[in-house]
């Protein structure tokens, strides 16, 4: 009996460590010539914003070596980043935060950087956020949990922050940036929602061609109840046609390339207003064209 009293003993005992070292490894960042990723993208966002780093003195001119450690760590990344980025401040702290960016130049807080921020999870969630923009399409697994936290969030920096890290995904963060513009914000946080679904916006309007799969979503939102968020979208569907259309017709260092494949796709688009908008351009950008086009 007591043989096997202590038999048991010893597998219970062994159980507990092998769970511990299981949770051990789980939680162990993973690392590039020795420094865990989270000191690769916060030195990465040190150098972007030029806050100090505690560990790299002129961090401010590293964000190439930065960028090449999280590049080098790869998709291994995406379930730190992720855990980071679904961080909000306190509401407290944000405040202090904001007083500290607002008096920074006054005579007892000038000294005082914005990396220095009292909540140090909040400077992780920003260089999450730096992490995915990094690894763009590499993190592109990452696209659904990132339109949920950006959905569910509270915060508006938060929010705005997660819907950036959407916009460098590629062709699967475009697809839920055009989800997130078409579903309704969380009720309990409507000013939050809001700021999503405009950075969403400004995040499409700046891609030219590639948010062309976002389009229905755009059109959709022109007539939103919010009126800032219809008026930002209206911006947005001709600021992408207009540069299609120019980048096509009137060519990039002023040689045309003629009806190209985008072009194609907003002169059939199923959204008339996309069609409409098109036409003007050319009407407007490169009118000898406009008889060629293909007609719907």
């Amino acid at each position: 009996m007591r043989k096997q009293r202590n038999r048991i003993i010893l597998v219970c005992c062994l159980a507990v460590l092998a769970g511990w070292a299981a949770l051990f490894a789980w939680d162990r960042e993973p690392t590039y010539q020795g420094r865990p990723l989270s000191y690769w993208t916060y030195l990465y966002t040190a150098s972007r914003f030029h806050w100090p780093h505690p560990e790299a003195p002129e961090a401010w001119s590293r964000n190439a070596e930065a960028a090449k450690a999280v590049r080098a760590i790869g998709p291994a990344a995406v379930p730190y980043l992720l855990q980071w980025i679904g961080y909000e401040p306190n509401n407290q702290r944000a405040k202090l935060a904001e007083f500290i960016r607002t008096f920074r130049k006054g005579p007892l807080t000038r000294l005082i950087p914005d990396g220095n921020s009292p909540d140090k999870e909040w400077l992780r969630a920003v260089s999450a956020s730096d992490g995915f923009n990094i690894l763009g399409p590499d993190a592109a697994s990452a696209a659904p949990e990132l339109l949920r936290l950006a959905q569910r969030s509270r915060n508006p920096a938060g929010a705005q922050k997660i819907v950036e890290a959407l916009a460098s995904l590629g062709p699967q963060g475009i697809v839920a940036l055009g989800q997130l513009l078409t579903n309704a914000p969380a009720p309990s946080s409507p000013e939050a929602g809001a700021h999503a679904r405009s950075t969403a916006l400004f995040q499409l309007g700046s891609m030219g061609r590639n948010a062309i799969p976002a389009i229905p979503a755009v059109v959709e939102c022109r007539t939103d109840l919010d009126k800032d968020i219809a008026a930002q979208a209206d911006v947005v569907l001709n600021s992408i046609v207009v540069t299609v259309v120019s980048e096509s017709l009137a060519g990039l260092a002023g040689r045309p390339r003629g009806i190209t494949p985008s072009l194609v796709d907003l002169l059939t688009s199923a959204a008339p207003e996309a069609r409409q908008a098109t036409t003007n351009a050319i009407f407007e950008i490169a009118p000898e064209f406009l008889n060629k086009a293909p007609t719907k």
